[in-house]
C-alpha cells in the first residue's frame, strides 16, 4: 500500500477509534487493490 493511503488510513482510525458507534472501518475499492491511480478517490465505509 502506497504511504500515502496508509497515512489517510491511519489518521482515519485515531479520528474514529474512541467513537463507541464506530464498530470497525473498511477500506475498498482501488486504493484497497492497489490499483489506483491520480483519479481514483478513496472508497471507504464505517
Amino acid at each position: 500500500m502506497e504511504k500515502f493511503i496508509q497515512k489517510i488510513c491511519n489518521d482515519l482510525v485515531e479520528q474514529y477509534k474512541q467513537d463507541k458507534n464506530v464498530l470497525g472501518i473498511l477500506l475498498f475499492g482501488s486504493a484497497a487493490r492497489n490499483k489506483f491511480d491520480k483519479y481514483s478517490d478513496i472508497d471507504m465505509s464505517y
